[in-house]
């Protein structure tokens, strides 16, 4: 039986990525598949070493046969996930001669390593794979731009501070802000409501855990004040003892509001107006509040946190789940990527 704090961490993860994080020993997950066309690319398996923890990572590198100025690297949202990812979005990209190179995370398929729901380490395998892109003969002197999903577009805001060379960014249904994405979320739960607490009690305290953890230097720190004002705010204890794992302290400690505010290089932001995960209104106020000319934001109607009209729902047509992204939000990528 899973514990109350299993449960929880789930519960937390899931509302703000809505996307499964059950683990399993496929290749290919349920919700991803082979491209369809393969006959009109060449592919190229390109493996990278992360030097800092010496694990090698291994993906896929798909080319247009006519020649290609621009590449994409995918990074996928919360859970794990192959070469296999956002295939639709992936066959539209290479229709209009963008080359596409997704990996297996670490310790997913052919990669090495231990796999984490934390974003750091994501962060990490993502810097050096752009690095050894950089080197490559087949994408050396390319255009490339990474494009995030959620989890993924937090990955690639983290790279930024190691400063590989990125020529663009494209965020999609990312936080601009994951603290303040949760507190627009989490009060809402019944773990402050049956705790009899109000909607703004609630958001007080998580105001106040999410000082904690980006003003403290470690996890170790973390959870010591957090344990420490915890009766004084009295705060539910199972949100306490969740809300301190590696994985909530990681994102929430990111500086993504000063990665918007000084980006520069062409980014676009894209977001479902219906997205329940993120906090929709509060990202967008605040883009437009930076007046950075590089960043472009598109929201669309209707559309939720997989930038789709159904939440991920099962498709009948295509036995397939949440990462085929609505041909309306990929045409708008596919469109911005041409200008730039």
């Amino acid at each position: 039986m899973p514990t109350n704090q299993t449960i929880m961490t789930k519960t937390l993860l899931l509302l703000f990525f809505t996307l499964c994080i059950t683990a399993n020993c496929q290749t290919i997950f349920k919700y991803e598949r082979e491209i369809n066309s393969k006959q009109n690319y060449h592919f190229q398996e390109i493996n990278f070493k992360n030097t800092n923890e010496k694990i090698i990572l291994s993906g896929t590198l798909i080319t247009p046969k006519n020649n290609f100025e621009k590449v994409i690297v995918i990074v996928p949202g919360s859970g794990k996930d192959t070469r296999y990812t956002h295939p639709r979005l992936t066959e539209k990209l290479l229709e209009h001669n963008i080359a596409v190179y997704r990996f297996d995370e670490r310790g997913i398929g052919q990669s090495q390593g231990k796999y984490t729901y934390c974003v750091s380490p994501l962060i990490s395998d993502l810097n050096h794979c752009i690095l050894n892109l950089r080197s490559n003969e087949i994408t050396k002197g390319k255009t490339i731009g990474v494009l995030g999903h959620s989890l993924g577009g937090m990955a690639t805001i983290g790279i930024s501070e190691s400063n590989p060379k990125v020529d663009f960014y494209i965020q999609m249904a990312t936080p601009v802000n994951a603290g303040e994405s949760f507190k627009h979320r989490l009060p809402k739960e019944k773990m402050f409501t049956e705790h009899g607490l109000t909607f703004e009690q609630s958001q007080a305290i998580i105001d106040t855990f999410n000082y904690v953890i980006r003003t403290s230097k470690n996890l170790k720190a973390i959870k010591k004040r957090c344990a420490r004002i915890s009766k004084k705010l009295d705060c539910p204890e199972l949100f306490r003892m969740t809300y301190t794992k590696p994985q909530f302290a990681d994102m929430i400690k990111l500086d993504t509001e000063s990665f918007y505010k000084n980006i520069n290089k062409p980014l676009l932001y894209i977001i479902g107006s219906d997205d329940e995960a993120v906090h929709v209104k509060y990202d967008v106020q605040k883009l437009n509040e930076f007046d950075n000319r590089l960043i472009s934001i598109s929201v669309l109607d209707g559309m939720d946190h997989c930038l789709t009209y159904n939440n991920g729902e099962w498709s009948k047509e295509t036995e397939s789940k949440a990462r085929e992204v609505d041909d309306v939000a990929t045409q708008t990528i596919i469109e911005w990527i041409l200008k730039i």
